[in-house]
C-alpha cells in the first residue's frame, strides 16, 4: 500500500457513501489500524467506514472473501496468492497494471480467465471501474458470475494442466542442455525479454473508457516532471515550503494554494531516479518517527533517491541543544519557555505538525550518511527564505542547518 492508491480508495468511498473498506489484521496491525483511521478522517472519510477483522484459519480464510463485493488490488505489489484466493472464491478484483514481474501478476491471473475489463492502466480508471461497479448492482452480479463461472473452465486453476505443461518445459529444457553437453559445446545462455505493455485496447463490456484510450488519464505530476526533463529545467523541491517561489516547487502532504505536488515527503513518486538538483526542506525533517517505522530513514533514502549525483541537500532543524539550553535558562519569562517547548515537540495544529525527533549537528549527520549523503557544510542562514532557518531566540539561533551533497 501506498498513498497514491489510498487516496484512490478514499474517492471511491467518497462518491459510494454506501461502501465500506475492509481489511484483515496481520502482524503490526495495531499501529496501522490508527494510521490508516487518521488518514481516511485526512481524507475527509468517516474512520468508521474502514473495517477491520481478525484473520481466519487458513481453511477458511477462502470461503471468507465471498462477503466482499471486490477486491481493490495494490499497484505497488500486487496481491499474489491472495488474488488467487479471492479469484478462487469467486469475488472480481480490480488491479492496475504494472512494468514489472511483481505488479503485473493479477492482470495475469485476469487474464487467464478472460476477465481483461477489470486491469487498468491508471488510477484514474482503477477509480472510475470501481465506482461504477460498485454504483450498478445488476452488473457487478453480472460478472461475478462471469468470474464463478470461469475459474472452472479457464486454465487458471486447471492445476493438472499446468503440472503437465510444466513438467514437459523442465523436460525440453533438460534436453536442450544435455545435447550441448554431449556434444562438447558451451551451454547456451539464456535471456529474458523484459515486458512490453501492450497498447491494443480490449473491448471493456461495461462503459468505463480505458485508459490507453483517455488523453488526460496520465498522472499530471508525472507529467509535469516528464516536461521539466525534456526542455532540461532545473528541479529544486521545497519540501513542506511556504513561500512561493518561481524556481521551486513545492512539496506538501497538505493541499493549498501554494503547494505544487500534494505528495508525502517519504514517497516523492513522481521524480524518478537522479532527477532532482535541489532538495531544500526547512523544519520539516522533524516530523518524522526515527524508531517505529523509521520514516527518517525512509524519507533521507528517498530524497537521495532522486536527487542527481552531486545533487544538494539543503536541510533546516530545530536545534535540540540550542533549544533545551534556552528551555533551561529559568531566567527566560514562562510564556517564552512555552513557546520554546512547541518548537521541541511541534504546535500540534493537525495531525503532521509533531516533532518526533530531535537534533543535534552529530545525530543529524550521522542519519545524512547511513542515507548516503557527504561533504558536510555547516550555514548560519542559507539565504534563500525567510523562514525557520533563520530564527533568532534570545541572541540564540534555534535552527541547525546544513548542507550536503547526494554521494553516488
Amino acid at each position: 500500500m501506498d498513498p497514491s492508491v489510498f487516496s484512490a480508495w478514499m474517492e471511491i468511498l467518497a462518491r459510494v457513501p454506501s461502501s465500506v473498506m475492509w481489511f484483515q489484521e496481520y502482524f503490526g496491525h495495531e499501529g496501522a489500524i490508527t494510521n490508516l483511521r487518521n488518514e481516511a478522517e485526512a481524507h475527509g472519510i468517516n474512520d468508521n467506514r474502514l473495517i477491520f477483522s481478525s484473520l481466519d484459519s487458513w481453511i477458511d480464510h477462502t470461503y471468507r472473501k465471498r462477503i466482499a463485493d471486490l477486491i481493490l488490488d495494490t499497484p505497488l505489489k500486487n496481491g499474489h496468492t491472495t488474488i488467487l484466493d479471492a479469484l478462487c472464491a469467486g469475488v472480481p478484483v480490480i488491479t492496475l497494471e504494472g512494468d514489472q514481474m511483481h505488479n503485473r501478476a493479477s492482470s495475469s491471473a485476469l487474464n487467464a480467465l478472460d476477465l481483461h475489463d477489470l486491469t487498468v492502466n491508471s488510477f484514474k480508471e482503477y477509480v472510475e471501474v470501481a465506482v461504477y461497479l460498485a454504483t450498478h448492482k445488476h452488473v457487478l452480479q453480472k460478472l461475478r458470475k462471469n468470474v464463478e463461472d470461469n475459474r472452472l473452465h479457464y486454465p487458471l486453476f486447471d492445476t493438472a494442466k499446468y503440472a503437465t505443461k510444466f513438467e514437459e518445459a523442465i523436460k525440453v529444457a533438460w534436453q536442450v542442455k544435455k545435447s550441448r553437453l554431449l556434444t562438447g559445446k558451451p551451454t547456451r545462455e539464456m535471456h529474458i525479454f523484459p515486458s512490453i505493455q501492450s497498447s491494443t485496447v480490449m473491448p471493456r463490456r461495461f462503459p468505463v473508457l480505458s485508459a490507453k484510450e483517455d488523453s488526460n488519464a496520465e498522472d499530471e505530476y508525472i507529467v509535469r516532471v516528464q516536461n521539466a526533463l525534456d526542455t532540461q529545467q532545473p528541479i529544486r523541491l521545497h519540501i513542506g515550503g511556504h513561500i512561493k517561489s518561481p524556481d521551486w516547487w513545492i512539496v506538501d502532504a497538505n493541499d493549498g494554494d501554494i503547494v505544487d505536488f500534494v505528495m508525502y515527503i517519504s514517497n516523492l513518486y513522481a521524480f524518478r531516479d537522479n532527477s532532482v538538483d535541489t532538495i531544500y526542506s526547512s523544519h520539516v525533517l522533524e516530523h518524522c518517527t526515527h524508531g517505529f517505522g523509521h520514516e527518517l530513514e525512509h524519507t533521507l533514502r528517498e530524497w537521495h533517491r532522486v536527487l542527481r549525483p552531486g545533487g544538494q541537500l539543503l536541510v533546516s532543524v530545530p536545534n535540540l541543544f540550542a533549544l533545551a539550553t534556552l528551555f533551561t535558562n529559568e531566567s527566560i519569562p514562562h510564556q517564552h519557555r512555552v513557546w520554546i517547548m512547541n518548537v521541541i515537540y511541534g504546535g500540534q495544529i493537525d495531525q503532521y505538525d509533531l516533532h518526533k525527533v530531535g537534533f543535534d549537528e552529530t545525530i543529524l549527520v550521522a542519519y545524512l550518511s547511513q542515507a548516503g549523503f557527504c561533504d558536510f557544510t555547516r550555514h548560519d542562514d542559507f539565504g534563500l527564505f525567510n523562514d525557520s532557518s533563520t530564527l533568532v531566540v534570545y541572541d540564540t539561533p534555534i535552527s541547525l542547518n546544513i548542507q550536503a551533497r547526494a554521494c553516488k
